[in-house]
């Protein structure tokens, strides 16, 4: 569907405004400096018996790096900051629920309040970072996430629908979705804003031939967020969440020899996630460790294994 708005109204402007918010309140994982510095990853998961244990997960460039069975190293986040936004309608809540009842906050308080509350963390989050390897050149990743309408087609679950929304005057960088996700119990719908920004990246790189030499190789940067433009829009309802932001890396392979093969190339993808349902109708505090760790893994393995497949099309 393409919507007719003027730009004006929408305060168009070609930036990286998405990914400067999101890294304001979303962990920084470091997995490809770290892998590249040390040839491993070192992660947490989640353990399968004990709801609040967490093991180390170690996992090898060459690990990564299988063609039959490529692993995927995942870390499942124990604390989340709170969303400036989320953080505010936390700290008004508790301010209203007691002004009720008769307490009255002096600024100090609130101040000592919100304070709390941010050192605490939002605990109706779930966010967590995973890293694969995928047998295709960046740009080739790069163009499955500029076709997101097709994402149910693809991927399949947790998406139940997907739709591109084309949006006249938005600027070269920008993508808008629409999506439908079913995952577990929860159900939720919304429209996000992707945001691309391209990279260069100075490598050493081996040519079909055989030669050797210094080049520049693209990267990308995606982050997303749900655009709150569309929270009231009829043919986009956002339904059940109050948050979907993350980010994905998308950077060329480098080998343990440190030289790209040009005939053979890969990309490293971190993926990046940060959701936060409503806590009314699903109260994430509550879910145990291990299942909040299985929905990551489901979340991040359908999405990795697609990428692949569709990559590793003609």
């Amino acid at each position: 569907m393409i919507l007719p708005l003027l730009s004006a109204s929408w305060g168009w402007s070609e930036s990286d405004e998405i990914h400067k918010k999101n890294a304001s309140f979303m962990q920084k994982p470091a997995f490809i400096e770290e892998l590249y510095r040390n040839n491993q990853i070192v992660t947490q998961t989640p353990s399968l018996f004990w709801e609040n244990e967490f093991n180390e997960q170690i996992i090898t460039r060459r690990n990564l790096d299988k063609k039959d069975k490529p692993e995927i190293s995942i870390q499942l986040y124990q604390k989340s900051s709170y969303t400036p936004e989320e953080l505010n309608k936390d700290v008004e809540k508790i301010i209203d629920e007691k002004e009720l009842l008769g307490e009255d906050f002096t600024e100090k308080q609130k101040t000592d309040l919100r304070e709390y509350l941010k050192s605490d963390g939002d605990k109706e989050v779930i966010e967590s970072a995973a890293i694969a390897i995928a047998h295709a050149p960046p740009a080739k990743i790069e163009k499955l996430f500029q076709k997101s309408g097709e994402f149910k087609q693809y991927v399949g679950k947790p998406f139940t629908r997907s739709e591109l929304i084309e949006i006249d005057d938005a600027p070269s960088n920008w993508l808008f979705q629409y999506s439908e996700i079913q995952i577990l119990f929860v159900e939720f719908a919304h429209a996000l804003r992707y945001e691309t920004i391209a990279r260069r990246h100075p490598l050493k790189v081996r040519d079909p031939e055989g030669k050797i030499s210094n080049e520049d190789l693209e990267g990308y940067s995606i982050a997303w967020e749900i655009d709150p433009r569309f929270q009231n829009h009829g043919a986009y309802p956002q339904k059940n969440v109050h948050v979907n932001s993350g980010h994905i890396l998308i950077d060329p392979y480098v080998p343990e020899s440190g030289i790209v093969d040009l005939s053979d190339q890969k990309s490293i993808i971190l993926y990046h996630i940060y959701i936060k349902a409503d806590p009314n109708k699903y109260p994430f505090g509550e879910i145990p460790t291990f299942l909040k760790g299985s929905v990551v893994r489901y979340i991040s393995e359908r999405l990795a294994n697609a990428m692949r497949r569709e990559a590793a099309k003609p």
